[in-house]
């Protein structure tokens, strides 16, 4: 700090012109470096990606550090306010923008952060767990892990503005402001009733701290919230494997011919609170109507019913999309024979067409005694006309012959263990 300092001395003892030229100089060349680290390191994403872009090319004229920042305390809600858009169009773009984030983009952070959480806490209490058989997990782990995943972040940004204020004269910032400032950035509150001393690097830093520590901070209270029920769940169930009560038993038995290992298993789990009544009716109803013979167990008998059942399911499914593919098949041919009679009507009047003309020709010859050159230029179109009439031809076979291929392939997603030659020998 006291080379930051001396630094800062000498440069006020610059002339403004000296350090209005001194920015000039190097604004360019800084600017190129910090947007190159930040969109390298946290733009790879294709929403940030996409919303860095809109920021800095569109109408705000964002820097990328200032885009990435602003950005990112919206995705995460905590919303300081000192960077914001000014134009109606940057404002409306945030508007979508912000509710297709929260929708798809938090989501994925949030699950992201829980999955690490949860397995870290997974590791920990296998690892605390003295004695695993005794139906008791150490739930003590999960608010120990909690409590550090969110004092860590608390001390590591608040160490980080303490660090960066500490002999900054122009700086206002006391340690009790830092200490603020971060917890209302965990907490996704965020203030902004301060202002960054050094917005360049400070920007930077929170574009990372404020993604990592929110993730997992949430993730810690979520489950100190649920480290009540949790406990007490536990404990209800130690109590009920612990326990032998046999009225509670004797009600499992649902068939009267005494407690057998399903319904004790289905039983217990419904004790515990880890199923309802609703959804085990849901499957019984569905093991009924498997069940054809009533004889409470799905024979092999059942079991082949139950197959033929859903294979004639796919094959009704299969052949309505047959005759869907039969209907189009045939409205596309009545549409090729509209257009081969069309072509035909065609064809018949270009010939009487030619042939008028080579009488008119003959006969306006005789009588004019039209040149060879006009007799040439007739002969050209007639060509001409030939030709257009070779190339509808073409196309026309070219048509039936894409027809032909379609209901080939229809006709092997229909029956796809026939080779294709052979679907296209049937159609």
């Amino acid at each position: 700090m006291g080379m930051e300092n001396l630094k800062r001395r000498l440069y006020n003892k610059i002339s403004p012109q000296r350090k209005h030229q001194l920015e000039q100089e190097n604004r360019p060349i800084q600017n190129a470096i910090e947007n190159a680290f930040t969109l390298g390191l946290y733009c790879p994403r294709p929403p940030h990606t996409f919303g860095c872009l809109v920021l800095c090319l569109g109408p705000e004229q964002f820097s990328v550090r200032e885009a990435c920042y602003f950005l990112t305390v919206s995705m995460t809600t905590v919303g300081y306010g000192d960077v914001s858009p000014t134009t109606k169009s940057a404002k409306l773009f945030m508007m979508v923008y912000i509710l297709i984030g929260l929708a798809v983009c938090l989501p994925i952070a949030m699950d992201a952060g829980a999955y690490v959480h949860t397995h870290l806490m997974v590791f920990l209490m296998k690892l605390a767990d003295n004695n695993p058989d005794d139906n008791r997990s150490p739930q003590w782990v999960k608010g120990v892990l909690a409590v550090v995943e969110i004092v860590l972040p608390i001390l590591f940004g608040t160490g980080y503005f303490v660090m960066t204020t500490a002999g900054d004269e122009e700086c206002a910032w006391g340690n009790l402001d830092a200490l603020w400032w971060t917890f209302m950035t965990v907490t996704t509150v965020g203030y902004g009733d301060l202002s960054l001393c050094h917005p360049k690097t400070d920007m930077v830093f929170l574009i990372f701290f404020v993604l990592f520590s929110v993730v997992f901070v949430t993730a810690a209270i979520t489950t100190l919230s649920k480290l009540g029920d949790d406990i007490r769940k536990e404990a209800r169930e130690a109590e009920l494997l612990a326990s032998f009560n046999i009225d509670m038993i004797k009600d499992l038995d649902t068939d009267g011919d005494g407690v057998d290992k399903n319904e004790y298993v289905l039983g217990m789990l419904a004790a515990m609170g880890h199923l309802d009544d609703e959804t085990i009716l849901k499957y019984k109803r569905q093991f009924d109507e498997y069940d054809a013979d009533g004889s409470g167990k799905l024979t092999k008998d059942d079991l082949d019913l139950i197959d033929a059942k859903y294979k004639a399911s796919a094959e009704a499914s299969r052949s309505k999309v047959g005759r869907d593919l039969s209907m189009s098949e045939a409205l596309e041919r009545a549409a090729l024979h509209a257009i081969d009679t069309t072509e035909a009507l065609i064809e018949g009047v270009e010939d009487k067409l030619e042939a008028a003309e080579e009488t008119i020709v003959k006969a306006g010859q005789r009588m004019t005694g039209a040149s060879e050159a006009d007799i040439v230029e007739a002969m050209e179109k007639k060509k001409e006309r030939k030709a257009r009439k070779k190339e509808r031809k073409a196309a026309k076979k070219r048509a039936a012959a894409a027809a032909d291929n379609r209901a080939a392939d229809a006709f092997c997603c229909l029956n796809p263990e026939m080779p294709a030659d052979d679907a296209a020998a049937r159609v």
